[in-house]
């Protein structure tokens, strides 16, 4: 996501709030989804972002989703990691 105006707590708030809605109503559940708070990191170069798409392809494996990256289908990275 790159941030074009405005504030990225903004930002969050409209994304959590309106995914949250969505996804409530196609549960037919009430209550939050999203855990509070949230951590922001601005990344300023290429390299930067290349490390941490690295690391975050390694979330379905962690969860126990998958044994490695390539197995999780809905993987997709633009540096072929």
């Amino acid at each position: 996501m790159q941030l074009r105006g405005g504030s990225l707590k903004t930002c969050l708030q409209r994304l959590k709030s309106r995914s949250g809605r969505t996804v409530g109503q196609y549960l037919t559940r009430a209550g939050g989804i999203w855990q509070a708070g949230y951590h922001d990191h601005a990344l300023r170069r290429d390299e930067s972002l290349q490390k941490v798409a690295g690391s975050l392809i390694y979330i379905p494996v962690r969860a126990g989703l998958c044994e490695v990256p390539a197995e999780y289908p809905y993987l997709w990275c633009r540096w072929g990691l």
